[in-house]
């Protein structure tokens, strides 16, 4: 029978700062593409059938869809357990395909990592790591390839040998203070960006936005006979999803007034 007993969480902390004294220095290289067939992850006992047709993809199903498969032989999935040098917190990744870039990352518990067989996780070096200084803000983001970015203390930056960074002086994260959308301006001299959703922020580590109540190339726009009033973005900042519509979204009168009550342009 399964202990449901707590680990007490000096245990765990302890044993993951033994883990990453013990990290591995590189990762073994990985096969470029697993074989069509049944697969099992150690870390919490999921299926995955990985199929090539009409391209590369796995997919996870449950115990059941497997029987009903006829129970084929499980192969253990080609996990790799990586840890990030700002954070203890252990990454499962399995590379299914890699030159489709297909691959399931998960953060795994202490009690997974357990389950796994406690795996020596493979530690990222800092010099993977691509650090970011955008125009809008002071802080530090680094990104590690098909990782979400993650800002610096200055105590991590310290940490990774203060190590050099790149300032991208004509982008950044723009807020409008009167909408709370946030934006990623790729390029401010060209007024390009897009507008982000939360997961997308997510993804790119929160970037603290500069509040901006405009943006050079925006308007006010109406309709002939309606007293409606809509913010229309630059042509080249996009609306969440598009490559092609510009953000375009209907005013409230206090967001017009907080705006600076720009005159609208009419429109036919």
């Amino acid at each position: 029978m399964r202990s449901t007993r707590r680990t007490p969480i000096i245990a765990i902390v302890t044993a993951l700062v033994m883990a990453i004294h013990a990290f591995a220095a590189s990762a073994p290289a990985a096969a470029a593409k697993v074989e069509p067939g049944f697969y099992r992850t150690a870390y919490d006992g999921g299926i995955y059938v990985m199929d090539d047709i009409p391209f590369a993809q796995a997919r996870k199903i449950t115990e059941q869809q497997w029987r009903d498969a006829g129970s084929p032989p499980l192969k253990p999935a080609p996990t790799a357990y990586i840890v990030y040098p700002w954070s203890p917190e252990i990454i499962a990744e399995t590379v299914w395909d890699a030159g489709y870039g297909e691959r399931t990352r998960v953060p795994i518990t202490y009690q997974q990592w357990q389950t796994a067989g406690f795996p020596t996780p493979l530690r990222a070096p800092w010099s993977h790591g691509n650090i970011l200084k955008y125009a809008t803000s002071s802080e530090l983001l680094i990104s590690y390839p098909n990782e979400r970015s993650t800002k610096l203390t200055y105590a991590q930056w310290q940490s990774s040998g203060f190590q050099s960074f790149t300032t991208l002086a004509d982008s950044g994260y723009v807020r409008l203070p009167w909408s709370g959308h946030i934006i990623r301006m790729s390029s401010f001299s060209r007024a390009e960006g897009n507008h982000m959703s939360g997961e997308a922020w997510d993804f790119f580590g929160r970037a603290t936005p500069r509040d901006q109540v405009r943006i050079a190339g925006d308007e006010v726009v109406q309709v002939p006979g309606s007293p409606a009033l809509y913010y229309q973005a630059p042509p080249g900042v996009r609306a969440i999803g598009s490559s092609a519509t510009r953000l375009y979204f209907q005013l409230t009168y206090p967001q017009w007034v907080a705006m600076g009550s720009p005159a609208p342009r009419v429109t036919y």
